[in-house]
């Protein structure tokens, strides 16, 4: 009765291991790349003098073209107080590269580009992009620190291009969603929150 009562208790601690093991996320520093990945997903960033996205593996497959998603991240709209709307993108600013930062549930890489908005010190824009060690699809937000009196009006975040396959058509939350073709340019976009934008949502499908 011992021998089956411990039999018992290492397998249920075997299961309780291998549970843990099989749920687990990872972030890493390596061969040049920052990898994020559970056993859903697998994110593939650069770790170089310029961002890019380059893999993006969702069950084992990577939706990114070949190179990349070369497609410059985020796009913001600024307002001063004296009524100045510059429009910043990561080119105009100096990128100081990514970060890993762990928590027990989720890991999250941290991109940081230095902007110039005034004449003032360089204001960060940081994106964050958290992966839970359950999640089917990683969590993307963005910071932007500003000077006093200034405002974000728009923003166009995460900007990220994706392998169209042929035939494939798009659908957009238009009123309960409305599906469409995508031409030869390849871009679908609507604004939130609006009519044309119910939620920040976005599917392709053949």
């Amino acid at each position: 009765m011992r021998n089956m009562i411990t039999g018992i208790i290492s397998i249920l601690c075997y299961l309780q291991c291998f549970g843990t093991l099989s749920a687990s996320v990872t972030a890493k520093n390596e061969n040049g790349n920052f990898v994020l990945k559970n056993k859903n997903v697998e994110l593939v960033f650069a770790n170089g003098k310029e961002f890019l996205f380059k893999e993006f593996r969702m069950d084992g497959m990577n939706i990114l073209p070949v190179n990349g998603s070369t497609t410059h991240p985020w796009q913001l709209i600024y307002r001063g107080p004296n009524g100045e709307n510059p429009t910043l993108m990561p080119r105009w600013g100096e990128y100081k590269g990514g970060e890993i930062q762990k928590t027990q549930d989720a890991s999250t890489l941290i991109f940081t580009w230095q902007m110039v908005i005034d004449a003032g010190p360089t204001c960060p824009v940081r994106i964050l992009v958290t992966l839970g060690k359950d999640a089917e699809l990683p969590e993307w937000r963005i910071e932007a620190e500003m000077p006093e009196g200034w405002v974000i009006t728009e923003s166009e975040f995460p900007r990220i291009a994706v392998n169209r396959p042929e035939g494939a058509k798009g659908i957009l939350p238009v009123g309960f969603g409305t599906e469409y073709t995508i031409g030869n340019e390849g871009q679908l976009q609507s604004r939130y929150p609006s009519c044309t934008g119910t939620m920040q949502l976005v599917l392709m499908h053949q």
